[in-house]
């Protein structure tokens, strides 16, 4: 919300600055930066820059994979398109062979909520240097016991 503030105090003096009887170059060059710099804060290119980040950079920090079991499913009384928001806590073993347990949050759809059972085996995928610290969770297909 600050950047937005500083965008528009700063589109306003870039079109101060431009719109001034001086027409010296620098002077012009000066005032149209100023006012691109705070037309890009305030559409929210700060936003963009921390989503674009999270997907290429943030999406590489979970490459490390292991299946593990739900030890606890727990409805959070959210729902998203009628579909509730559970919160599950994990066990798997890293890299090292080491047990670990973590806790993440995942809207499932109605009809998956056996797949996420205390007990079920999952997929985990985590940060390679801190496993318990940021995961995600994908449910196995069910078995069926013929």
């Amino acid at each position: 919300m600050v950047y937005r503030i500083i965008g528009v105090v700063l589109a306003i003096a870039g079109f101060m600055i431009t719109s001034s009887s001086t027409k010296e170059l620098r002077v012009l060059l000066a005032g149209g930066l100023l006012t691109l710099v705070g037309v890009l804060l305030l559409v929210g290119i700060v936003d963009i820059a921390k989503l674009v980040r999270r997907e290429l950079w943030g999406g590489k920090q979970l490459e490390s994979a292991a299946q593990g079991v739900v030890e606890k499913t727990q409805v959070t009384g959210t729902y998203v398109n009628e579909s509730p928001m559970v919160q599950l806590t994990v066990a798997f073993r890293d890299s090292a062979d080491t047990l670990r347990h973590a806790r993440t949050k995942k809207v499932v759809q109605l009809v998956d909520l056996p797949k996420y059972a205390e007990g079920s085996p999952v997929n985990v995928q985590y940060r390679f240097d801190d496993p318990g610290r940021e995961v995600t969770v994908q449910a196995l297909p069910l078995q069926s016991h013929a």
